[in-house]
């Protein structure tokens, strides 16, 4: 809100123009860093599950201050990724009895899920509450999971499927919270595009170009059913027809990950 008053405001004329009615307002995975910092100082799977109703109902306070006072018409909120499948967190929690068959730890995956089906129902009960706002969850989740699978066809290479291009050169999943990327001593990879993970917790920028394509192609944007029709297919249709197909949106979004 300091942003939009002091930035937006003051040199847009936000108000007057009824810019950030027109605008897309895209947060991108809210929360995550909380719990990222809570795994690092040592805290168990268990206990950051307690964090999450709150983390979700500041999310939902959050996108609720945004539609009543900077008077938001589009917000995008994104869930989080499966964090079990991420070099940093691997590293964190090695439990081999944890893994699954794709690598990456049961106990964080069902841990993101928890924060996303809360995330989830919190979303809804804000479309009910403000019927003309267009609210759309970006399931990152499952979006991921299907680069995941598809590596191969998408040139990443499986060796390093778990491994952060950037970062420590010892270890399983090249991270190491005492040696990261940028640190003396750290090492980056000379091939970064067949890289899924660049350092412990960021995707590289050709994965995070898939991501958000697979988010696309797979309908992982989940769209207001009363503001967009009945399922998303039509409301490709409708901007292919109007605004040069849904490909204008997922550049849209790519740009905002990007900057």
């Amino acid at each position: 809100m300091k942003f939009f008053y002091k930035h937006c405001f003051n040199f847009h004329d936000c108000g007057k123009n009824k810019l950030l009615q027109k605008a897309l307002i895209f947060m991108d995975q809210p929360g995550i860093n909380d719990y990222k910092q809570a795994f690092l100082h040592g805290k168990s799977i268990s206990e950051v599950s307690h964090l999450v109703p709150e983390v979700v109902e500041t999310i939902k306070n959050s996108v609720e201050r945004l539609i009543k006072e900077a008077e938001a018409k589009t917000v995008v909120v994104s869930g989080i990724v499966p964090m079990g499948c991420f070099p940093g967190y691997r590293t964190l929690f090695p439990e081999g009895d944890s893994i699954d068959k794709s690598r990456c730890h049961k106990g964080l995956n069902m841990f993101a899920k928890l924060h996303n089906d809360h995330l989830w129902q919190a979303i809804l009960e804000l479309r009910m509450k403000y019927p003309d706002v267009h609210i759309i969850y970006a399931d990152y989740y499952k979006a991921f999971m299907a680069l995941l699978k598809n590596h191969t066809f998408l040139g990443f290479k499986k060796n390093t499927l778990m491994k952060a291009c950037c970062g420590s050169s010892d270890g399983l999943f090249n991270f190491d919270v005492q040696k990261k990327c940028g640190d003396d001593g750290a090492a980056t990879c000379s091939d970064r595009a067949s890289y899924i993970h660049w350092d412990g917790f960021q995707l590289t920028p050709e994965a995070l170009e898939n991501l958000i394509d697979t988010l696309f192609s797979h309908k992982g944007f989940i769209f207001p059913e009363t503001k967009f029709g009945e399922d998303t297919a039509a409301l490709e249709g409708h901007h292919s027809r109007n605004h040069g197909g849904v490909k204008d949106m997922s550049s849209i979004v790519r740009h905002l990950l990007f900057v």
